[in-house]
C-alpha cells in the first residue's frame, strides 16, 4: 500500500537559502521562510549548497558565514531536531579544480562528495572528463540535476558510462518529476527513476514561488511508482551517505 504522506526525516542536499550570496534567498526573512517550508514538508537534514562561481557571483565567503550563522540560531530556537550542514554547488568551468584543490570549494556536510553543476548545454565528453577528474582527486562528484542536461536526454548509455567511470552520484530536482524542467528533463527524471540510477532527489530551491522548497510531493511520487523502500533510499538514507552522516 502506497503511503498517503511523506515521512518526516527526509534529507535535502541541494538547497539555495542562504540570503544574499547567490539568486536564492533575497533576504533574511526569505532565507528563514524558505526554512519553516522545508520543516513544514518533513525535511529533517539540510545541506546549504549556495553557487560556487567566484567570476560569476565573486567571493561571498563572509557573507555565507553570516546568513549560515543567522540560519543555525533561527533554526536552533524553532527546529532543534533539524541538522544543518553545509557545501555548495560547483560550477565547472576551466579553473574548477584549482577550486577544489585550494578548499574554495566545500565538500557536502561532513563527507567527500562534491555537488557539481554545468551548463545546460555540455559536451558529453566534457562531462565525463570533468567527473573523472574530481574522482581523481579523492572526492566523489555528486552530479546536480541529472535530468537537465541536453547530452543526456535520451541516452542511456552514456549515463551508465558516466557511473561507470567517475562513480559519480546522480541527483535529480524533484520538480522534475513534474514537468517544471520541461518535457525533455521530465523524460529523463522518470527514465532514472525507472531503472533506479537515482541516488538522491533535492529540491534545489532558491525562493518561495518558482523554485520552492519542499520534498514530499515528490517522495510520494517515487514511492507510488517504484515503492517506498526505494524512497526512503533516495530521499533519506543515500543522501545521509552522501553527506557522511550515515556508513
Amino acid at each position: 500500500m502506497k503511503p498517503k504522506t511523506a515521512p518526516t526525516g527526509t534529507v535535502d542536499l541541494h538547497t539555495h537559502m542562504l540570503c544574499e550570496v547567490d539568486d536564492g534567498a533575497r533576504d533574511r526573512e526569505q532565507m528563514c521562510a524558505m526554512l519553516d517550508r522545508s520543516y513544514a514538508d518533513g525535511v529533517r537534514t539540510l545541506c546549504l549548497t549556495p553557487h560556487c562561481n567566484p567570476r560569476y557571483w565573486g567571493h561571498k565567503e563572509r557573507e555565507a558565514d553570516e546568513s549560515y550563522a543567522a540560519l543555525c540560531a533561527y533554526a536552533a530556537e524553532r527546529y532543534p531536531d533539524l541538522c544543518l550542514l553545509r557545501g555548495c554547488e560547483l560550477f565547472f568551468d576551466h579553473d574548477t579544480l584549482e577550486l577544489i584543490d585550494s578548499g574554495v570549494c566545500r565538500p557536502l556536510g561532513e563527507g567527500r562528495s562534491i555537488l557539481v553543476d554545468f551548463r545546460s548545454s555540455v559536451h558529453y565528453f566534457e562531462l565525463e572528463s570533468a567527473l573523472v577528474s574530481i574522482s581523481g582527486r579523492g572526492f566523489v562528484p555528486v552530479l546536480a540535476h541529472t535530468e537537465r542536461y541536453l547530452c543526456l536526454y535520451k541516452e542511456p548509455d552514456r549515463i551508465a558510462r558516466i557511473r561507470e567511470r567517475s562513480g559519480a552520484y546522480l541527483q535529480v530536482n524533484a520538480s522534475s518529476f513534474f514537468g517544471d524542467w520541461g518535457r525533455e528533463a521530465k523524460h529523463t527524471a522518470a527514465y532514472l527513476l525507472r531503472v533506479r540510477w537515482i541516488d538522491a532527489v533535492a529540491s534545489d530551491c532558491h525562493n518561495l514561488d518558482e523554485r520552492p522548497p519542499g520534498l514530499g510531493a515528490a517522495y510520494l511520487h517515487v514511492a507510488k511508482k517504484q515503492g517506498e523502500d526505494y524512497a526512503r533510499e533516495i530521499f533519506i538514507h543515500r543522501p545521509l551517505q552522501i553527506l557522511g552522516l550515515e556508513s
